[in-house]
């Protein structure tokens, strides 16, 4: 009966242990399936933000490539009205060369179109000095842009480090957690395999014991056979 209990206990012991290590790779797996899916959904959110900021870095690329042909055609609008107006004077004055005029008509005409000359060329370099004020501020909004995105870059650089380390401090409180779970399986395999030596000890012990009863049982019968012999 008590070989019979001890088998009895060994068994509860050893499907105790296989449940406690079950579950206790159950919940390794788990946490170990959770910090994936983590790890996978930072990785997308990171992907979306760098799309999102290489989208809006195009974007403002395009605006401003479209103000700067707006500038160059409204440029290149004055310069040919210029030129049209120039034409047409020097035409204007060529058919006047024809009908001489006096002398009064004449210089009336030459300040009157060296005044237009003049304007033009003011206007010209209104234009000039807003088409450079238009580059320096696209400029600088195309430098914020980039800055922008350089600092977007080293945020998302700090983060993923900072990421990193969260990564490693929370695998580290894992393996503190997990300690007493592991404490706990390696006693109950040191319980099993001390179990197992002693049921081993108890078996031999057993044998021994048959065999010290059969040599018991053997000398018996000679001492009755050299006791009876004797008697006779």
């Amino acid at each position: 009966m008590e070989r019979a209990a001890a088998r009895e206990r060994e068994r509860r012991a050893q499907r105790d242990m296989a449940r406690a290590i079950n579950d206790a790779n159950r919940e390794v797996t788990e946490m170990k399936d959770k910090a994936h899916a983590d790890i996978m959904e930072n990785q997308r959110n990171k992907d979306l933000m760098l799309k999102e900021s290489i989208k809006t870095m195009e974007a403002n690329d395009a605006a401003n490539t479209e103000k700067l042909e707006m500038l160059t055609n409204i440029y290149q609008s004055i310069v040919k009205e210029t030129l049209e107006l120039a034409k047409q004077r020097e035409e204007e004055l060529d058919l006047k060369k024809i009908n001489p005029l006096p002398k009064e008509e004449r210089e009336r005409m030459t300040n009157d179109y060296l005044t237009m000359i003049e304007e033009i060329y003011h206007q010209l370099s209104r234009n000039q000095q807003e088409k450079d004020a238009k580059m320096d501020e696209l400029n600088k909004i195309h430098l914020a842009d980039l800055r922008e995105a350089h600092d977007n870059f080293n945020r998302l650089q700090e983060t993923s480090k900072a990421e990193e380390r969260s990564e490693i401090l929370m695998n580290n409180q894992r393996n503190e957690e997990l300690a007493p779970i592991k404490s706990i399986k390696s006693s109950l395999i040191d319980n099993a395999t001390e179990s197992c030596d002693l049921w081993i000890q108890m078996q031999e012990s057993e044998k021994e014991l048959h065999e010290i009863e059969v040599l018991f049982g053997l000398n018996m019968i000679l001492n009755s056979d050299y006791y009876e012999n004797d008697h006779r």
